[in-house]
């Protein structure tokens, strides 16, 4: 099997065909490698944009549900705010201690959710404006109405209402 002469060329010819086509691709990849590292720039730009699109319109959501949740808090506490001032209100205009005292508990039991379970007992329905002069003057009555009674009139209004014990110690019993 001796290599004829033709086939010695024909391998050459092929070797320096390779020998081209690769310094022909060497001299190409710097121009392919700029394309694709400008393919890869364009597709970097594409996602950044993306971001930057997506990013604030995020935060814009986030704020906005955050603002609409903290104003319904905001309104809820409003509401219970003024449904307790309304109620010590009408409390408060009640005719006598007792009056008021029930109110409170009556209103406490209608409206739990709006009304502490302390309400009826947080505060002492005895200092109540006006209602306390008014009990005075019904006590003094009493008393002009019936003198001879006053010993009796005094102790039955002391058991009934206790916290009257210290201005009717000091004024009434020793006139």
């Amino acid at each position: 099997m001796a290599i004829t002469k033709n086939e010695i060329l024909l391998l050459l010819l092929f070797f320096i065909f390779l020998f081209i086509v690769n310094l022909a691709h060497a001299q190409d990849t710097p121009g392919l490698q700029i394309e694709y590292e400008k393919l890869r720039m364009e597709k970097l730009k594409a996602w950044l944009t993306g971001l930057s699109i997506f990013i604030p319109a995020l935060i814009a959501i986030i704020s906005i549900s955050w603002q609409m949740k903290n104003a319904s808090k905001l309104k809820q506490s409003d509401t219970k705010t003024a449904f307790q001032l309304k109620a010590a209100e009408i409390v408060l205009n009640s005719a006598s201690p007792a009056a008021a005292r029930n109110r409170a508990e009556v209103l406490r039991q209608l409206f739990p959710e709006y009304l502490p379970s302390d309400f009826a007992k947080s505060f002492d329905s005895t200092i109540l404006p006006g209602t306390r002069k008014q009990d005075k003057l019904e006590f003094l009555k009493l008393i002009s109405q019936y003198p001879s009674l006053k010993k009796e009139i005094i102790k039955t209004w002391k058991k009934l209402f206790p916290w009257d014990d210290e201005w009717l110690n000091g004024d009434v019993e020793n006139s």
